[in-house]
């Protein structure tokens, strides 16, 4: 062998390893890329994911936004139902009362209106007994004109044929 066959196949063999070294670097490479690649495709997929979580959120968000409004309506139902029945509680208690002072007047009159009855039933009675002995005094007194208008027509009729 010569001595430019052993440098050229100390060089082949340099040249073999350094391709070598080249081939497992441009593997390694590669390897590295398509790792990098499926970590571009997570952080790609997490930014999907991401939007389709602040969709998500915004559609939550919204939704949670109707619910507050609807429990604000509903809160402001229940309270307009609660002053309503507050009210009704207080004119049903203002019903009542005003009943329960007329049924007191209506107890008041009707006793009034019994004890009239019975002082009319007294009165009808005491003007009974003195229409009767009215009229009993009052024939009396009738009787005893008459006879003295009797007698004075016989005293003016017995003075009229003594003038004559």
């Amino acid at each position: 062998m010569k001595a430019s066959d052993g440098i050229t196949s100390r060089k082949s063999s340099e040249f073999y390893e350094e391709e070598k070294m080249k081939y497992n670097d441009i593997r390694y490479l590669k390897l590295e890329l398509r790792k990098a690649i499926k970590c571009d495709l997570k952080i790609l997929e997490k930014y999907v994911s991401l939007g389709k979580v602040k969709e998500g959120y915004s559609s939550v968000k919204s939704f949670k936004i109707r619910v507050t409004d609807w429990l604000s309506n509903f809160k402001r139902t229940v309270q307009e139902l609660e002053d309503e029945s507050e009210n009704k509680k207080l004119s049903e208690s203002n019903i009542f009362d005003a009943w329960l002072a007329k049924t007191r007047r209506f107890e008041e009159v009707k006793i009034e209106l019994d004890e009239s009855m019975l002082e009319i039933a007294s009165i009808c009675k005491k003007n009974e007994s003195l229409d009767t002995s009215y009229n009993e005094e009052s024939k009396n007194l009738i009787e005893k004109k008459v006879e003295n208008n009797k007698f004075e027509f016989e005293l003016v009729k017995g003075n009229e044929n003594i003038a004559d």
